[in-house]
This record gives structure tokens, C-alpha cells and sequence, in this order.
């Protein structure tokens, strides 16, 4: 086969995995794919941990600022996450994979979290508190069984309509359901989830992304119904969050929060908000600006479950004079399988962008470096791409393109797949 013709073949597979989905019972149509139930797919199983670049950071003496400057119209910061959250997380998730980001994902202000404390939370059924380990305090846990018998409901009141993420708290333990039952309840009708509560607990889970009406009129539901092994595991109604929000987290070294939004922050301070430890977004004394290239892997490591098949794909823009894209791996090539996942990202990026945008694109080869993003990694195959020089007004003029950007992440997705 013909090498543009097999490209072609694999973007049409990668429309239809843009595509995929069931649609919701009672749904029109036309209810947007981002609010569809995740499809199987080639991925389905995997995990795929992304990190956009950079992100506002408090800086000691010049406050909050981005840790790279604007060039061209373009700030690094923003470019990265954009591609990332918008475009790169689709392509995963549609094709069956669980996508983590080591930002914030939701670019809205909005953000409203019910806990089972709150007057926006109800129950039916028997329902007993957890000892400890919830968020705000304790959570709420049912047997399961083979009736539904116990629905905990939170109801969010959202201030405003739009897209937005559906997060989810609860304690996991060897005694959780794997397949716990949640019912989203959210503009485009009712989407049926099974979350695993085996593993991923403590921290804020995301479930999908719906679209929300402005108002009371829709809610989250977990339920004990279960079958199989889940009978007698237990069930967890902890909270629930909608939305990105703005950033809470104070800097490091004192000193109040961004005031910004969420979503533009580094890592460190998402990963704070995720409840990983110091450890993880406060490794060193250098302040919160060095921190973050290592919170990045730190974080990922953080939340990989043992036995998860899982790669790290960090996303970048170059700022160095040059022209093109470059991929690295560390300088051994550990861990195992980043030689590898390199070599595909830099052929698909560089294959896609000469295809479907410049057939001159420059192919700057792969690479090895000791980047404290790469260095830090320990379980999962890795890899950082600089994906253009935002410097150079012919590469910044591509990366303002959204057609270009989609492109990008399609061919990421080609290499992870």
C-alpha cells in the first residue's frame, strides 16, 4: 500500500474514532460526541498520562506569571494546554482510552462541587458514613446488590451553561465494586457510567465531560445495583465536582492564590489540588517554578495504579531559533518502551504535518536529553515532543491554526495507538 494512501485509510479510522460512541436512549442526534458514553476502542484498557508545558507559576519576586513569555502571539503556556485538553484527550477518549492530565483540563471559571455533607445531597436506601478518607470530612458507602436498593443523588446548581467536566470523590479499597454504578443526569439525557472504586480514590476522578444546564434540574447518581463479583462490595458516595474553576492553592512559599484560572496554573498546584503529597509537587527548595517540570512525572507516577498500561506523552513548543519538530526520550532510554514511543510520535507528527499542512515541514530527528520531565519517570514509557519554535514567525503562524494543532494531536494519537 501506497504511503499516502495507508495515511489516508488511518485518518479516516481516526474520524471514525473522533466519531464513536453510542447514542444515549431518548438523545437527539445531534447531542455533541464529548457527551456520549466512552466507546470501546483500539485503547480501551490503556491509560495515557498528558502533560501540557508549563503554566502560571508564583515567581518569588515577580508574582504570578507564566514560565514562558509571549512570542510571535503565542504563549507557550497556553498553546500546549489547549492542544492537549481540546484536541489530543478527544482522539484518546474516543478511542477507548482513560486519559489523565497533569492540568487542570476545563478552561471555565465554573466550578461546583457537592459533597455528601451538602444540602445538594440525597439518599434513599441504607447508606452508612466511612470511617475516614473523604473529601470534607467522611463519605457514604452501600452494599451492593443485585436490586437497587440505595441511589445517593448529588445535584449540582450550576451558575451557568456549557461543557463542562464531571469529577468524581471516593475512598477505593480492595472492598470497592469495580463497576460501581453512576448516572449522569445532564442536558442531552442520561449517561450510564461504571467506575472502577478499586483503584484512582482520594483524589478528583474524571468521569466525562456533559453538557450542563444553568439551574438544579440535573444530577449524579450512584447507585448499589450491582451483579458478579460486585455483590457484597461496597459502593462509595463521596462528592462530585463540575467544572475547572479558578485557582485555590496558595504558592509554596505563602502568599495568596493566582486568582486565575485554574487550568492556566503549572502542575503544582493541580497536584496539590489532587491531594498528592509534598513529595510530588514540592521535591525541592528551589520554588514552585523548578518544581513543576518535575511535579509533572511525579504526579503521573502518583496516580499510575500498579499493573495500569500506561505511557506519558509531554507536549511542548520550542523557543531555541530553529525550525520543526524534535521528539526525546531520557538519555538511557528508560523506562522501557520510551525508545520506541519516541521514534512513532516524531514519524506520525512529522508524516501528518508534511501530508496535510507543509510537505517541506522540517524533521529535526529524535533526541535524547536529561530533562527532569523525562528523568523522573519510572513505570510508564515517556516521551516530551517540541512540537514547533514558537520564536520563528513561519512555525508560529502553523501553531495559531487550529486545523494545525488538531492535526498535531492526531498524529500523537496515531503513535500512541
Amino acid at each position: 500500500m501506497k504511503p499516502r494512501l495507508a495515511r489516508l485509510l488511518f485518518a479516516l479510522a481516526c474520524a471514525l474514532a473522533l466519531g464513536a460512541g453510542a447514542r444515549l436512549a431518548g438523545a437527539p442526534d445531534q447531542v455533541p460526541r464529548s457527551m456520549r458514553p466512552r466507546p470501546p476502542g483500539a485503547l480501551s484498557g490503556k491509560t495515557v498520562f498528558l502533560s501540557p508545558g508549563h503554566g502560571f507559576y508564583h515567581h518569588e519576586t515577580l508574582g504570578w506569571i507564566t514560565q514562558r513569555g509571549s512570542s510571535n502571539g503565542l504563549v507557550e503556556d497556553f498553546l500546549t494546554a489547549e492542544l492537549c485538553c481540546q484536541h489530543l484527550a478527544a482522539y484518546l477518549e474516543n478511542a477507548g482510552a482513560d486519559v489523565w492530565t497533569v492540568r487542570e483540563r476545563c478552561f471555565s471559571t465554573v466550578e461546583v462541587i457537592v459533597d455528601d455533607g451538602d444540602p445538594g445531597h440525597a439518599e434513599t436506601g441504607a447508606w452508612t458514613s466511612t470511617s475516614s478518607g473523604g473529601h470534607a470530612g467522611d463519605g457514604r458507602y452501600a452494599a451492593g446488590a443485585a436490586t437497587e436498593t440505595a441511589v445517593a443523588t448529588f445535584t449540582p446548581d450550576i451558575p451557568s451553561s456549557g461543557l463542562y467536566p464531571l469529577y468524581l470523590r471516593y475512598n477505593a479499597g480492595a472492598n470497592r465494586s469495580d463497576a460501581a454504578l453512576v448516572r449522569v443526569r445532564h442536558a442531552g439525557g442520561v449517561t450510564a457510567l461504571r467506575i472502577n472504586q478499586e483503584r484512582h480514590g482520594s483524589t478528583w476522578r474524571y468521569a466525562g465531560t456533559f453538557w450542563w444546564r444553568r439551574g438544579t434540574s440535573q444530577s449524579v447518581e450512584v447507585s448499589n445495583l450491582a451483579s458478579g463479583v460486585n455483590l457484597g462490595q461496597v459502593v462509595i458516595a463521596d462528592a462530585v465536582r463540575v467544572g475547572g474553576g479558578i485557582g485555590s492553592e496558595p504558592p509554596t512559599g505563602g502568599g495568596p492564590s493566582s486568582g486565575r484560572r485554574r487550568a492556566d496554573e503549572g502542575c503544582v498546584y493541580w497536584a496539590r489540588y489532587q491531594g498528592a503529597p509534598a513529595s510530588v509537587y514540592d521535591p525541592t527548595t528551589s520554588g514552585d517554578g523548578t518544581d513543576d517540570v518535575t511535579c509533572r512525572p511525579l504526579y503521573a507516577e502518583h496516580e499510575v495504579e500498579d499493573g495500569e498500561d500506561a505511557v506519558y506523552i509531554s507536549v511542548h513548543s520550542n523557543g531555541g531559533g530553529g525550525t520543526g519538530t524534535e521528539t526525546y526520550m531520557y538519555l538511557d532510554g528508560t523506562p522501557p518502551g520510551s525508545e520506541a514511543l519516541r521514534g512513532l510520535v516524531q514519524a506520525e507528527i512529522v508524516g501528518d504535518l508534511r501530508a496535510d499542512w507543509d510537505p517541506a515541514w522540517a524533521d529535526r530527528g529524535v533526541k535524547a536529553a536529561n530533562f527532569g520531565e523525562l528523568r523522573a519517570l519510572s513505570t510508564m514509557p515517556g516521551v516530551l515532543t517540541e512540537i514547533g519554535f514558537h520564536d520563528r514567525a513561519e512555525d508560529a503562524a502553523a501553531e495559531r491554526e487550529p486545523r494545525w494543532r488538531r492535526i498535531v494531536a492526531r498524529a500523537i494519537y496515531h503513535a500512541v495507538a
